[in-house]
């Protein structure tokens, strides 16, 4: 160390060399990070954002084959249902698009009635209306935000002369919900409604709705209630026992750290049970005659007829008159067992719907 110090002192230009080549080797760390930052900026490519979201499988394929078209790089996610592009074009390719009238909303509107070549027949301007009238009606319920998708059909008969020939028109209507969100009672009604009140002569007893599980959401005619109410049911009977199991977990292992699922099992069939009950005849406070039996026993002779012979003697006897205060005499009739029977009760009983069976899991 003292010779390197000696050496140090004779030269100090040894001494400006070693900052040098410290200075080179920082510059040299700087440069590199900067590169590597640069190559990952370029690898990395622009920052994508959402130019389409919950697109239908048509119009997904009509926007990616019209942004191929325009040289624009897009991107694919939520299982092919949106569509990312680069962030500094989503509102001029959004723009572009809208020009050539992309997305379609799903269903075709009246523009069919515009493309309508010339010469065509009447049937199929009459079925260029029906489509059209079915994809407004769904655009217009798409309009709910429960709503993910909506499908119309429309069943309008052929118009005839003959009154006794007509037939009402009807109408379904296929819900696509999206996940966790339910429509209510009202909002079914109303769906029934707009749909009755754009086709004449359609009542809203005809319309039936659906959702995208197959269930009934509209109440037939004559049903009183309609399928809502009894999902209603369900899901409170469901919430309810959830409540319960958590509230009985929760101080033994902790807030949090309980998750409970119930899927209840509802019985909504109505029985109706008829049974007969015989009471016996009996005072309050009496009990109950089970069996009943009399005997007559006769001693002696007969006593010899007396009186003056003639008609007054060959008379019947009179009519016994019962005497005051005295409780009439009733033949009650018996039971095969020798009960008197006062007659039969019915008893009518209609358990009330909605049995929850036990179907649980935690």
């Amino acid at each position: 160390m003292s010779r390197m110090a000696e050496l140090t002192a004779r030269f100090p230009a040894l001494q400006k060399l070693g900052t040098i080549s410290r200075s080179v080797q920082l510059g040299a760390l700087v440069a590199a990070i900067i590169l590597l930052a640069i190559v990952a900026l370029w690898f990395r490519g622009p920052d994508y954002k959402v130019l389409f979201s919950n697109l239908q499988d048509r119009d997904g394929g009509a926007i990616i084959s019209a942004l191929a078209q325009m040289n624009v790089p897009y991107q694919l996610t939520e299982n092919g249902t949106a569509i990312l592009v680069p962030s500094d074009r989503v509102h001029e390719t959004r723009l572009q698009l809208a020009q050539q009238g992309l997305p379609r909303s799903g269903e075709a509107g009246f523009e069919l009635i515009d493309q309508t070549r010339f010469g065509a027949s009447q049937f199929t301007e009459q079925v260029n209306f029906q489509r059209a009238l079915e994809g407004e009606l769904a655009s217009s319920i798409q309009a709910l935000n429960a709503v993910q998708h909506a499908r119309v059909h429309l069943a309008l008969p052929r118009e005839t002369l003959f009154v006794r020939d007509r037939q009402p028109p009807s109408a379904s209507v296929l819900l696509t919900l999206y996940p966790g969100r339910m429509l209510s009672e009202s909002q079914v009604a109303a769906i029934a409604w707009l749909v009755s009140s754009s086709v004449p002569n359609l009542a809203a007893d005809n319309v039936s709705v659906v959702d995208q599980n197959g269930r009934l959401l509209t109440a037939p005619a004559g049903s009183g209630s309609g399928d809502s109410a009894r999902r209603d049911l369900v899901s409170e009977i469901e919430s309810r026992t959830v409540q319960r199991i958590l509230t009985l977990l929760n101080p033994m292992v902790g807030s949090g750290n309980v998750r409970a699922q119930v899927s209840a099992d509802v019985d909504f069939s109505q029985r109706e049970q008829t049974s007969e009950v015989y009471r016996p005849n009996q005072l309050p406070g009496q009990a109950a005659v089970r069996s009943q039996q009399t005997s007559t026993a006769l001693q002696g002779d007969a006593q010899p007829a007396e009186g003056v012979p003639g008609a007054l003697t060959n008379q019947p006897p009179p009519v016994a008159v019962a005497p005051i205060n005295q409780e009439d005499l009733v033949e009650q009739p018996l039971g095969p067992d020798g009960q008197p029977i006062d007659g039969a009760l019915l008893e009518q009983a209609i358990p009330a719907p909605g049995v929850a069976e036990p179907a649980a899991g935690v």
